[in-house]
C-alpha cells in the first residue's frame, strides 16, 4: 500500500493569491517556483494538498495564484524536514513562521521526569513541565518561531528531586538536522547521561546485595555440609556397628540355614547324575539317614523327608514300580486332553507364585488359604520368584547365599518379626522357589498378619514376581473352589487337533467379511464343549453368510477356570478405546471399551498376554481359541493395524470353543 503525506498549513491570503509548496524532490519542483505545487484552499483559509510520502526538504510561499514565479513572499525560517518513518499515511500541520521541536531522552527506569527552559512554552525557567512517558522514552513537544528563537536554552529534573536536576544545555536551531517525520528533535543529552548515572548506581546496589547475599549463602551452605559430614560420619559409625552384628548374624545364619540347604543342592545333583535304579538307592539312603543328622532343624528333616518321597515316588512310576495319571513328561497329543487339564491345574499355582506344601499331602487348586496347615505332619511356604535363573544360583555359593539372606532379611522386615523367625528349608527349580518356614505364630495369624500389612503385601508381590490381588483370589477360591472347577466334562474331544504341516494362513469368513486365518501351527487345541446357539453355521468354515470369524486371547492361567464358565469378560479401561473404527454399518465410531483379541495366536506370546508357566521340565502358554461376531470387531488406528489388535465390545458375541496349548521349544 503506498504511504501518502497530507500537508495542512493555515494561512490568510489576498484575493488572487495562493500557497504553494516547494522543496528538495522531483515531486516538489526542487525549489524552482515555477514547478512548485500550489496547494487547494478549504474553507477556514486551510491550504492542503497530498503527496506520495519520501525523504525531502521543503518550505512554503505566497505567490499570485496563476503564476506562482510572481510576487513570491518566502516562509521565513530554515527549511522543514520530512523522514518517512511513519508505517501509515500522515497528515501534517503546520504553523507559517513556526516549527515543531520535539525534546527526549530514552528512559528505561520510568522515571518522572520534567523540563523547564528560556521559551515560553517551557515556561522561562519559572515552571517545570511533565515529559510524556511512551515506550521506554521521554518527549516533550512546543512550537517555536525560529526567526525570534534561534537559540534557547532548558534543563531537566527527575522525580521533582532537586538533587537530581541537570546543568542548562543550549540549543541552536540553526545547527540542528535531526527529524522525527517532520519534527525537529532535540536530544536531552545531560538528562541521558544524569539517568545512565543513576542506572549505574542502582546496578551497583543491587550487584553489591546480590554479593553480600551469595556471601551468606556460601557460609550457611558450608554450615549444613559440616553438619551434614558430622551427621554422616555419625551414621556411618552407626551403620559399621549394625554391619558387624549383621555379619555376625549372618555368619550365625549360613550355618544354620545354608549349609544344610548347599548340601541338599549337592545331593540333588549327585541324583540327577545317576541312573534312575541308582537314584532310588540313593534317595532311600537319604531318607534313612535323615533322622540322625544333627546339623538340621526338626522342620528340615521332615521337609526333606517330603521331598525326598515325592522324589522316590515318582522314581518308582518312572522305573515301573508305580503307576499315576497321566504326568506333563508325557508327550502333549490332542487325544489325550488329561495332559491339557494336568497343564492348566498346576498352571494355576505357577501365577499366583505362591503355593502351600503340606509333608503328607500336597493340593494343586482348591486350597483354603495362603498359608495354613494341613494333615498331621509340617507345612511350608514356597514363593516362586521367575525373574531368577535357578541353575545360575545354586551354581554359585556366594550368589545363593545373598539371595538367601537377602530374602530372609526383606521378609522379616515387612513383617516386623526377627529372621531367626524365618527358616529357610530348601530351594528348588520352577524357576528359583524358596521352601520357608516362620515359626512363633499359628498359621491363621500369619495369614491376617499378611493380609494387614501392605509392607508384607508389597514385599512378596515385588519378589514372586505376582499381583497384589492373589490375596483376593484365595478369598475368591475358598467360596468358589467347591462350586466349580475345570472338569473333563468341560472338553468336547471331536475339536480336539493339530496343524502340523498347514500352511501358515487362508482366506476365511463370509463374502461381506472376507479375512486372513493364521493356523496356530506349533499349538495343540483341546476343544470345549459350547452352548447350544440354535445351529452351527456360526462355526462352520464354508463361507456361510453367518460364519463367525477365528480369533486368538492370550490370558494368564488363572483365568482359564471362569473363562471356561462364564465366557470373556470385556476390559474397563482399554488403551486403544479413544481410536476411530468403522461400525457394521460403515460409520465412524470409537473402538471402546472390550475384549482384545489378535487373528494370529503369535502376537499373544510375543507380547505377553500369554505368558509360558514352567511345568516339571517343560513350559507352556495358554491361549484362547474363539469364534466372534465379524459385525462387532473393532480395528482402528495405525497401533492397532500394526500391533495386529482387535476388540470387541460385548461378551455376547464372543465364543470361546477351543483352548490351545503352546510348548516353548
Amino acid at each position: 500500500m503506498v504511504k501518502m503525506l497530507e500537508f495542512r498549513i493555515h494561512f490568510a491570503t489576498q484575493f488572487g493569491k495562493a500557497l504553494y509548496l516547494t522543496g528538495d524532490s522531483d515531486i516538489l519542483g526542487n525549489w524552482d517556483p515555477k514547478k512548485a505545487i500550489r496547494m487547494n484552499w478549504s474553507e477556514g483559509n486551510i491550504w492542503k494538498f497530498e503527496i506520495q510520502a519520501h525523504n525531502f526538504q521543503y518550505k512554503y510561499f505566497v505567490a499570485n495564484y496563476d503564476d506562482a514565479a510572481s510576487d513570491v513572499i518566502w516562509e521565513p525560517g530554515p527549511n522543514r524536514a520530512i523522514f518517512q518513518h511513519q508505517k501509515t499515511s500522515l497528515k501534517i500541520l503546520d504553523f507559517w513562521n513556526y516549527r515543531e521541536v520535539q525534546f527526549y531522552c530514552n528512559n528505561p527506569q520510568n522515571h518522572q521526569v520534567y523540563i523547564t527552559g528560556s521559551a515560553y512554552s517551557l515556561t522561562l525557567f519559572k515552571q517545570f513541565k511533565k515529559m510524556n512517558h511512551y515506550n521506554n522514552e521521554v518527549t516533550f513537544n512546543i512550537l517555536i518561531n525560529p526567526c525570534n528563537e534561534k537559540v534557547i536554552k532548558f534543563r531537566c529534573q527527575l522525580n521533582n528531586q532537586e538533587d537530581l536536576m541537570t546543568e542548562i544545555e543550549t540549543v541552536c536551531f540553526d545547527d540542528q538536522n535531526q527529524y522525527k517525520n517532520n519534527v525537529l528533535q532535540i536530544k536531552c543529552q545531560l538528562l541521558d547521561a544524569l539517568i545512565k548515572q543513576l542506572e549505574e548506581e542502582q546496578r551497583r546496589i543491587i550487584e553489591e546485595k546480590r554479593r553480600i547475599e551469595e556471601e551468606r549463602r556460601v557460609q550457611e551452605e558450608r554450615r549444613i555440609q559440616e553438619q551434614r559430614r558430622i551427621e554422616e560420619e555419625r551414621k556411618r559409625v552407626e551403620q559399621e556397628n549394625i554391619r558387624k552384628q549383621q555379619e555376625e548374624k549372618g555368619r550365625q545364619i549360613i550355618q544354620q540355614d545354608l549349609q544344610p540347604v548347599s548340601q541338599q543342592i549337592q545331593t540333588q545333583q549327585e541324583i540327577r547324575s545317576k541312573p534312575v535304579q541308582q537314584q532310588i538307592q540313593i534317595l532311600s539312603q537319604e531318607l534313612n539317614k535323615l533322622d540322625y543328622n544333627n546339623n538340621l532343624t526338626n522342620n528340615q528333616k521332615q521337609y526333606l523327608k517330603s521331598q525326598y518321597q515325592q522324589q522316590l515316588i515318582a522314581k518308582l512310576k518312572d522305573y515301573g514300580e508305580a503307576k499315576s495319571i497321566p504326568h506333563v513328561r508325557q508327550n502333549i497329543e490332542t487325544s489325550n486332553p488329561e495332559v491339557a487339564l494336568f497343564v492348566l491345574k498346576e498352571s494355576l499355582l505357577r501365577d499366583q507364585n505362591i503355593a502351600l506344601l503340606a509333608t503328607s499331602r500336597q493340593y494343586s487348586f482348591g486350597f483354603d488359604s495362603i498359608l495354613g496347615s494341613y494333615g498331621q505332619d509340617q507345612s511350608c511356604l514356597k514363593v516362586r520368584n521367575t525373574n531368577l535363573d535357578y541353575d545360575k544360583i545354586v551354581n554359585d555359593n556366594r550368589l545363593l547365599q545373598h539371595h538367601l539372606l537377602e530374602f530372609k532379611q526383606k521378609l522379616s522386615s515387612s513383617l516386623n518379626i526377627s529372621t531367626d523367625q524365618i527358616e529357610i528349608l530348601g530351594v528348588s527349580k520352577g524357576s528359583f522357589e524358596i521352601s520357608f518356614n516362620i515359626t512363633g505364630n499359628d498359621p491363621d495369624s500369619i495369614q491376617q498378619q499378611i493380609k494387614n500389612n501392605p509392607n508384607a503385601k508389597k514385599f512378596l508381590d515385588e519378589y514372586c514376581n505376582g499381583r497384589v490381588e492373589y490375596v483376593a483370589y484365595f478369598d475368591r477360591a475358598n467360596n468358589q473352589a467347591k462350586e466349580k472347577a475345570l472338569s473333563f466334562d468341560d472338553f468336547n474331544p471331536s475339536h480336539n487337533m493339530s496343524w502340523d504341516g498347514f500352511h501358515e494362513k487362508e482366506q476365511r469368513g463370509p463374502p461381506y467379511h472376507k479375512y486372513d486365518y493364521y493356523f496356530p501351527r506349533g499349538c495343540y487345541g483341546f476343544g470345549l464343549r459350547v452352548k447350544n446357539y440354535g445351529n452351527d453355521d456360526w462355526i462352520k468354515m464354508d463361507g456361510n453368510p453367518n460364519e463367525w470369524r477365528i480369533m486368538y486371547h492370550g490370558t494368564k492361567q488363572v483365568a482359564v477356570r471362569s473363562i471356561t464358565k462364564d465366557n470373556l469378560k470385556p476390559g474397563k479401561e482399554n488403551y486403544c478405546a479413544k481410536y476411530d473404527c468403522l461400525d457394521e454399518d460403515g460409520k465412524t465410531v470409537k473402538v471402546g471399551n472390550g475384549i482384545y483379541f489378535s487373528n494370529d495366536f503369535k502376537v499373544c506370546i510375543n507380547d505377553g498376554y500369554a505368558s509360558y508357566t514352567q511345568i516339571g521340565s517343560k513350559q507352556f502358554a495358554v491361549i484362547f481359541m474363539s469364534r466372534v461376531n465379524p459385525k462387532k470387531v473393532r480395528h482402528g488406528g495405525n497401533y492397532m493395524r500394526d500391533n495386529q489388535y482387535f476388540v470387541v465390545n460385548e461378551s455376547q458375541d464372543v465364543r470361546p470353543y477351543r483352548i490351545l496349548l503352546h510348548e516353548k521349544k
